[in-house]
């Protein structure tokens, strides 16, 4: 559970944009390889 809702430390915020990336990037990396797009 998030304390603060959408308000985070910048340690957190930075966490969770790694995570978004990391993310992101499997998404990317798969979908280019069984040709999603």
């Amino acid at each position: 559970p998030v304390k603060g809702g959408l308000i985070m430390d910048k340690q957190s915020q930075r966490k969770l944009l790694w995570v978004v990336a990391l993310i992101a990037f499997v998404v990317a990396f798969v979908g280019s390889k069984m040709g999603w797009f």
